[in-house]
């Protein structure tokens, strides 16, 4: 099987056997085995293709290796080790997985797009865009987006991780655009450099708007106004009068107040 294990260590996939996200693994639970439709997409999402093992023997890829196993992508071009280890190490000391999106990546990892926590999410919001490869706005470290970035529909941590530990070592670090490589549809089958579609442009209504929204004020808002200012207004008048009328005949001696 050497050469499938070269081949699954080249996309990094981890595969548990019968491994439950974040359960203990029971050797005889057989409760993740998939029904027969969920087993048929699979096979069309792992494809069925014949390899040769060690001892040149045919198998089948799902069907002989990965049917009934819980499998693990880690995406990446090339994925980052982390990842990689981080899934490994919970699984071999706790026999547990972390969470798990629908394509089978851990969460802690492929939870969140680039574009929400890209360094460049700043120039993005201002507005300030590189144009072509080498203009200012490319020079001084503006948003890549115009360019083709595809970190608005990519999910990966390559911006709060660095890949060896080494700093800026991924395509926005260098100064290209993400080119998706973490995600099956986007990844070499959307052009390069092609604008991306963003998923949220602008933050959920939960969030306070970026724009205050602004309106006209009508003409009965006016009119209604002015009345309510009239109102108090005249309310006020007639309250000092009722005030500087009481204070002047507290000033009157008693005598005068009696006619005596």
């Amino acid at each position: 099987m050497s050469k499938l294990i070269i081949l699954l260590s080249m996309f990094l996939m981890f595969v548990a056997p019968a491994a439950a996200q974040n359960k203990p693994v029971e050797p005889h639970d057989h409760s993740h085995m998939a029904n027969a439709s969920d087993e048929s997409a699979a096979a069309k999402y792992f494809t069925d293709v014949e390899l040769v093992n060690q001892d040149g023997k045919k198998v089948r890829f799902y069907s002989d290796v990965l049917k009934g196993k819980t499998v693990v992508t880690i995406p990446g071009c090339p994925a980052n080790p982390y990842n990689f280890l981080g899934v490994v190490l919970q699984y071999a000391t706790l026999g547990t997985l972390p969470k798990l999106d629908e394509l089978g990546r851990p969460l802690f990892a492929y939870g969140r797009t680039i574009h929400e926590h890209c360094p460049r999410r700043a120039h993005f919001d201002a507005g300030r865009f590189a144009n072509t490869f080498g203009d200012e706005g490319h020079r001084q470290g503006y948003c890549l987006y115009k360019l083709g970035c595809k970190g608005p529909m990519t999910h990966a941590n390559c911006s709060t991780l660095a890949f060896g530990e080494v700093v800026d070592c991924w395509p926005i670090g260098i100064g290209h655009p993400c080119v998706g490589c973490t995600e099956q549809k986007v990844a070499f089958r959307i052009p390069m450099h092609t604008t991306a579609a963003i998923e949220r442009p602008v933050p959920p209504d939960t969030y306070p708007p970026i724009h205050a929204e602004q309106g006209g004020i009508s003409p009965v808002a006016t009119a209604v106004a002015g009345v309510i200012g009239g109102a108090l207004l005249g309310a006020g008048f007639v309250a000092s009068r009722k005030i500087d009328k009481a204070e002047a005949d507290a000033d009157t001696p008693p005598d005068t107040k009696q006619g005596v």
